[in-house]
């Protein structure tokens, strides 16, 4: 997890040089902020797909080919929710530090790789189902297994 670990510091310095009293500075780096935590893990890897925890039969095929096209980049909680706006509420009353944004992101970043059609059938980007809890990281594939999409371990993860 030495990429979690630096992430996480990278990001508690990020969060803690915003003046998050300025709207207009908190707008105008909106998108960076959604993309920050993304961004900085790929560096990690030589490429998104060979970086996800899990990827799908179908999915497992094109990158074998070295065909990426139609694949899809899955956080299997959602980034936002989970993880981003928690940092960001704690940043803004100053009660961001490093174990903080380390938990969250050791238990709630899991990806996977799968085609387009799976993601469409995978549906909602935005929150877990309904009463959903994380108990493991198993518990983390639920918007896939209740649809059917069946995920394995992606054999091509490794840090660059």
């Amino acid at each position: 997890m030495e990429e979690i670990n630096s992430i996480s510091k990278v990001y508690l310095k990020l969060l803690k040089s915003i003046e998050w009293e300025d709207k207009l500075l908190t707008r105008g780096i909106k998108e960076g902020l959604n993309k920050f935590l993304s961004n900085a893990y790929l560096s990690f890897y030589k490429h998104k797909h060979y970086s996800t925890h899990y990827i799908t039969k179908n999915a497992l095929n094109k990158v074998k080919n070295k065909d990426f096209k139609g694949l899809v980049f899955e956080h299997l909680i959602p980034k936002q929710k989970y993880i981003q706006e928690k940092c960001i509420e704690a940043a803004k009353l100053n009660k961001i530090d490093f174990d903080f944004i380390y938990n969250l992101l050791s238990k709630y970043w899991i990806l996977a790789t799968v085609t387009a059609e799976e993601n469409k059938i995978i549906g909602n980007k935005r929150s877990m189902p309904e009463g959903w809890e994380y108990t493991d990281e198993k518990s983390a594939l639920i918007r896939c297994t209740d649809v059917g999409v069946e995920l394995i371990s992606n054999p091509f993860r490794k840090l660059k």
